[in-house]
């Protein structure tokens, strides 16, 4: 074949694969920036969200102080009783297990500690102060809750001797705040499973005289564990490395927490420019938090998502050259134009059906073996991991669903198949489609669906508000209901599906119905392709409908569909359906 006569024929077949694989590697680079792009807005977020759980926690602490400091201003007197009382009504073992004990302390002039003694004594028989008696103050412990084994080592213990504690003690009393020690060994500590320390203090004063300044009663005191006080708080983030330093400085003798996972030089190396070191204020002092990535941070589908991008499209340029070589070939031969075109058609038709069969028969039987497995005797980790299979296996099965949609929608293949049905109908039976999903989810029906007759393709109708509905739960992490509004007009229906979730900025709302957009301020997390609301619009104007949102950022999202009561035999794409 002469060289001419080769490109007049296979320019084409040449052209679509070389134009695909251009738009495939430009679709790879995409993928590939947005992957790290998301994986740092993850990685920030989760240490924020770190850094909110410590001073959130801190700030609870704080206010039990408050709390025990209002008893003594309730109170001329506090008894050990009276302290013992209410410390029982805090249920720290409950509701603060973290907390090794809540103290309280007098303060007084060093020349008064026999006078404390005596008075001590009748209550708690053998009290004695432990100090160096070098400083003109003393803040000796009185009371401490729970009375353990290890609390008992502090009673009498003088606060104000040790350098770390009296720095604290000093703050509390000039800032009327609550105030932390730097990193301690507390005098709980019995030799085994020495841990890191620290107190914190807040002062009691005498009221106010007229013109006097307020003197110092004493203190109440939160004492801490470090690692039995973080460790439920940090332990869920399993996916980082933490580190926590008393000071600016990240030095091991600072080291007041840590929890860190066995890493790998291809982990270190995928994650190397994650990293962040937070300071934190607590109580006046200064924490340095110091996170970074381990071997379970990030998706491993996300991960691969652009090297699966690269992979299909190098096939599917293959597959598109091979299949239009062979159609342009028969064309030769072919005497005449239509049947040519038939049998081009029918290529692409058995193309289309092998590769949704192909596609789908082995992601079904992988399905089966893992439900089959899921039966089975199994670990907690081994039944988590085959869960996590199962579920990555559900997305690629709604992912090859919506290809083939979206390439029947750009085709024109996408048939309807219209009947009558009634509205409540295809309402509620969306609603127990999605629920069979997501259970311990509440759909709230905010008024009763009326039986009201339409017509058009229930099922993809029922696929329309499906997705809605699954946006709506999948885009509202922090509440666990959605609510479903019908409207009745003369002419039309109004179906709003509500949640309570994050919300869409306005300039993705213009966008949001586009074929794969995907919304930079809400994707970080939240995996997908946006393919969904493409194929819902799609079905809705093909039943002659409106589909749109109406959303705020932090206050949650209303989309809804209008639908006409009865199809227009004469309605077209180009026109427009009135309202």
């Amino acid at each position: 074949m002469k060289i001419r006569s080769f490109f007049k024929i296979y320019i084409l077949p040449l052209f679509i694969p070389v134009t695909l694989l251009a738009l495939t590697l430009f679709a790879f680079l995409r993928a590939s920036s947005a992957y790290d792009l998301n994986t740092k807005k993850l990685f920030h977020s989760r240490v924020n969200r770190v850094a909110e759980i410590i001073k959130s926690r801190m700030n609870d602490y704080s206010q039990i102080l408050k709390g025990c400091q209002g008893l003594f201003y309730a109170s001329d007197k506090v008894t050990k009783e009276n302290f013992r009382v209410y410390i029982d009504k805090l249920d720290l073992e409950k509701n603060f297990p973290e907390i090794q004990g809540l103290a309280a302390s007098v303060y007084l002039p060093v020349k008064d500690t026999a006078g404390l003694e005596k008075e001590m004594r009748s209550i708690i028989p053998g009290y004695k102060i432990k100090s160096n008696f070098n400083n003109p103050y003393i803040a000796p412990v009185t009371f401490i809750e729970p009375l353990t084994d290890r609390n008992l080592r502090a009673v009498g213990f003088d606060l104000y001797s040790e350098d770390y504690r009296r720095q604290a003690i000093i703050r509390a009393i000039k800032t009327g705040q609550p105030s932390i020690t730097k990193k301690i060994k507390l005098v709980q500590e019995t030799g085994k499973n020495v841990q890191p320390g620290f107190l914190m203090f807040l002062a009691i004063y005498e009221e106010d005289d007229a013109g006097t300044p307020r003197k110092v009663k004493g203190f109440v005191t939160n004492v801490f564990r470090t690692h039995n006080l973080m460790r439920p708080l940090l332990n869920h983030f399993t996916e980082l490395n933490l580190r926590l330093f008393d000071g600016e400085q990240a030095l091991k003798e600072n080291l007041i927490y840590e929890k860190v996972l066995p890493t790998n030089q291809q982990a270190e190396e995928q994650h190397k420019d994650l990293k962040a070191d937070t300071l934190l204020n607590i109580g006046g002092v200064s924490w340095r938090l110091s996170v970074t990535p381990n071997v379970e941070f990030g998706s491993n589908i996300e991960e691969q998502q652009p090297y699966l991008i690269l992979l299909s499209g190098v096939v599917l340029s293959l597959l598109l050259f091979l299949i239009t070589a062979r159609t342009i070939k028969r064309r030769i031969i072919l005497a005449e134009e239509l049947a040519r075109t038939k049998a081009l058609e029918q290529k692409k038709d058995e193309f289309m059906t092998i590769a949704s069969h192909e596609l789908k028969t082995p992601l079904t039987n992988i399905k089966s073996t893992i439900q089959l497995l899921e039966r089975l005797s199994l670990s907690d980790k081994e039944r988590t991991l085959l869960h996590r299979a199962s579920k990555n296996i559900e997305k690629l099965q709604k992912l090859i669903s919506d290809l083939l949609d979206v390439s029947k929608i750009q085709s024109g293949k996408l048939q309807l198949d219209i009947s009558s049905f009634t509205l409540d109908d295809l309402v509620s039976e969306s609603i127990e489609n999605v629920k069979h999903i997501y259970p311990t989810y509440k759909i709230i029906k905010k008024n009763p669906v009326q039986p009201l007759s339409l017509q058009g393709d229930k099922y993809r109708l029922e696929q329309v508000i499906n997705n809605l509905l699954l946006n709506a739960i999948k885009y509202s992490p922090a509440t666990d209901r959605v609510f479903v509004n019908t409207l009745v007009s003369e002419n039309s229906v109004r179906i709003e599906i509500i949640d309570e979730g994050m919300g869409i900025d306005k300039p993705d709302q213009k966008r949001i119905f586009e074929r794969f957009f995907r919304s930079e301020t809400l994707s970080p997390v939240i995996s997908g392709l946006g393919m969904g609301l493409y194929i819902a619009n799609e079905i809705v104007k093909r039943h002659q409908g409106i589909i749109g949102v109406e959303s705020e950022p932090g206050k949650g999202s209303t989309f809804y569909i209008i639908l006409p009561l009865k199809l227009d035999e004469e309605y077209t794409d180009e026109s427009e359906w009135k309202l």
